[in-house]
């Protein structure tokens, strides 16, 4: 690759192009170290330093801001290339050789989608600063300032950012001091299904409850006030101790309506702002789940965390096999966030009979098991 040479010296912080290769993987391609090989150079890479707090020896963050900084107009420079137009960094990244004890210096991989998605400089910015999040988190160290960066302002933005980032190393051994009385708690918190609504499970820490409010489902809505009201005050208890739940609730009947407008952290101010929501729904209309999943994947690509969607609705809704046959398109809109979308129906609640009847539970069984769900209660063996 013997453009990155001629890209602002890029060949320092990438993988070595003696020892690397572009391999075809779903979804694009990665600039990775071949099987076998090692970095052995220590006098290049980006070098990561934890900052000095006593402002005595700037020239150490100063190494770290240098070398993030060079890494990210070195991607400028790549992206001119109509080869590498959605060039970004991947979060594969190898520590190399460090001839000191300040720090560690480590080089990158490199990703290009098999789509055009990376071409807008604003989203090639908002993954690359999420990747070098990750390499630094891994690498042992932490963001210690500035906060978080806007991606609206692109690589020129994130070339900034990183002339000023100061790092710190992680400390695990306080999450060790812990780990006795942590493990106590375990033993103390009752157990429960805390982490069900409607039998269907919450597989990660952030969920959209989506309710369909079209008329025959008012019975369905008054239980949900109930369920969903006691499994956010059970989190709301474990908030912050084992994990931190991000939460909103979307109800669609024609049109579809979000709780909070974005999937916001669970506290008190949302658990009384989304019971007060679902106090007030109000069963009218026809049903269109698809207008339901437009909204929740603006909000979970705005979210961008692991998210679960789960779904109550009656299925008489022409929309649901539409999207089956869109699937590709609706997994694309999701943008490779992990997602899981578990779905339920009045019917399954009273009669706990998971097996699906007529086209439209069919084909909603179908859409929760493309995107990592399920239909019906969790716990049955289907």
């Amino acid at each position: 690759m013997k453009i990155l040479k001629d890209s602002g010296n890029a060949d320092q912080y990438f993988f070595p192009n003696s020892i690397s290769s572009w391999k075809n993987l779903k979804g694009g391609k990665k600039y990775q170290i071949d099987k076998g090989y090692t970095i052995k150079s220590h006098i290049n890479g980006i070098r990561l330093h934890e900052w000095d707090v006593s402002g005595n020896n700037p020239t150490i963050e100063k190494e770290c801001q240098y070398d993030l900084s060079k890494t990210f107009n070195s991607i400028k420079e790549l992206r001119k290339n109509q080869e590498y137009k959605n060039l970004i960094i991947s979060d594969d990244f190898a520590k190399t050789k460090q001839n000191t004890n300040k720090g560690k210096r480590i080089k990158l991989g490199l990703f290009i989608p098999s789509s055009n998605k990376y071409s807008n400089d604003i989203v090639a910015a908002k993954h690359c600063y999420k990747n070098i999040k990750k390499v630094i988190y891994k690498s042992g160290y932490k963001i210690d300032f500035p906060g978080e960066f806007d991606p609206s302002s692109g690589l020129d933005g994130l070339c900034e950012w990183a002339n000023s980032v100061k790092l710190k190393r992680k400390k695990p051994w306080r999450f060790l001091l812990l780990l006795p009385f942590l493990l106590l708690l375990l033993f103390l918190i009752p157990e429960c299904n805390d982490k069900e609504i409607f039998d269907m499970e919450i597989n990660t820490n952030s969920f959209i409850f989506i309710i369909d409010k079209s008329s025959s489902m008012q019975s369905t809505i008054d239980e949900a006030q109930k369920e969903v009201n006691r499994v956010l005050k059970v989190l709301l208890d474990k908030q912050g101790l084992f994990s931190n739940y991000y939460v909103n609730i979307i109800s669609y009947n024609k049109k579809s309506n979000s709780a909070l407008g974005k999937i916001e952290e669970l506290n008190n101010d949302t658990v009384q702002k989304l019971n007060k929501y679902l106090k007030n729904l109000k069963a009218e209309g026809d049903t269109y789940l698809e207008s339901a999943i437009e909204k929740a994947t603006y909000e979970v690509t705005k979210h961008n965390k692991p998210t679960t969607l789960l779904i109550v609705t009656d299925a008489e809704d022409n929309s649901i096999v539409k999207m089956v046959r869109q699937i590709d398109n609706i997994k694309e809109k999701f943008s490779n966030i992990e997602i899981y979308v578990n779905s339920t129906t009045p019917r399954i609640l009273k009669d706990k009979d998971s097996i699906p009847k007529g086209k439209n539970e069919m084909a909603l069984k179908t859409f929760s098991e493309q995107l990592n769900g399920k239909f019906g209660n969790s716990g049955e063996i289907k």
